[in-house]
């Protein structure tokens, strides 16, 4: 029975690994609802998004790093790699705001116990 059980849960591994392989980018309801500071809700994808556009950094940060407990690892992971592409991007409009040694504090605090 206890050899079922393993092997059951490497072929759950191994179709969560494809699954993230597969998975493009991520979607507001991968981030969920989140309340903001004036009391409406929104999503946390719209937020992190609103919160680049105004060079809130680490506010997106703190926002994207809260979901590391509550999401499955493949799913941090997917998330933390689309947070990065974003940093990137914001990078390279305003280099003087996110400096490639913060860029890369964000990132190996994003991939801390993943």
């Amino acid at each position: 029975m206890m050899e079922e059980d393993f092997i059951m849960r490497q072929i759950k591994l191994v179709g969560e690994g494809i699954a993230v392989l597969l998975k493009k980018d991520i979607s507001q309801d991968t981030l969920g609802e989140i309340q903001r500071e004036d009391g409406s809700f929104t999503s946390r994808y719209d937020l992190v998004l609103d919160y680049l556009n105004e060079g809130r950094i680490n506010e997106a940060f703190l926002l994207i790093n809260s979901l590391k407990y509550k999401m499955s690892y493949y799913d941090f992971e997917q998330t933390s790699s689309w947070f990065c592409r974003l940093l990137r991007e914001y990078q390279t409009r305003n280099p003087e705001q996110l400096t490639e040694k913060t860029y890369l504090s964000y990132k190996e605090k994003l991939n801390d116990l993943l």
